[in-house]
C-alpha cells in the first residue's frame, strides 16, 4: 500500500486557495483517485469578525495560515489574449498569478465590508493527489520529513 496525499481546491470571485486535505493508504494512484473523489474535502469561508479564512471539516474548524496552505493565486482576465468568440464577444482567457494569504485575506475583509456580510463561502472546485515518496511513509500513516 501506497500513501497518497490529498489536496483541494478552493474558489470564491477569482480567489483561489489550495489545501491539503487528509493522507490516505491505496493500493493504486487509481484507488486514491475514486477515494478522494468520493472524500468530504469540507467547507472553506471568510470570517470577517476574525478576520480569518477558516477550513471546516469533520466537525472540526482550522484557521488556515502560511503552516497549512499549499498555494494561493489570483485570476486576472488578459485582455491579450483572445480565447474564443462568444455569440459576438471576445472571452479572454484567465491568467492565474501567485498571491499571498495576506492579500487573499485583506482583499476578502474589503470584499465583507462593501458586500455587508459577516461570512464570505468559497466553493470547492477540483481535488488532486500526490504519491508520498516511500522514504518518507510511516507504518501508521504519518508522514515524516
Amino acid at each position: 500500500m501506497n500513501e497518497f496525499k490529498i489536496s483541494g481546491t478552493f474558489h470564491n470571485k477569482g480567489y483561489f486557495i489550495n489545501l491539503p486535505i487528509d493522507t490516505v493508504r491505496a493500493e493504486s494512484q487509481e484507488k486514491a483517485f475514486e477515494i478522494a473523489k468520493n472524500m468530504d474535502r469540507g467547507k472553506v469561508f471568510f470570517d470577517s469578525d476574525s478576520t480569518h479564512i477558516i477550513h471546516q471539516i469533520n466537525g472540526q474548524a482550522t484557521v488556515i495560515n502560511a503552516d497549512n496552505i499549499n498555494y494561493c493565486e489570483v485570476s486576472v482576465p488578459s485582455n491579450q489574449i483572445k480565447h474564443v468568440m462568444l455569440m459576438g464577444s471576445p472571452v479572454y482567457e484567465q491568467d492565474y498569478h501567485p498571491i499571498s494569504l495576506t492579500e487573499v485575506t485583506k482583499a476578502l475583509l474589503k470584499q465583507s465590508v462593501e458586500w455587508g456580510r459577516k461570512s464570505i463561502p468559497f466553493e470547492s472546485i477540483s481535488y488532486g493527489i500526490d504519491e508520498v515518496a516511500p522514504e518518507k511513509q510511516s507504518i501508521r500513516g504519518e508522514i515524516h520529513v
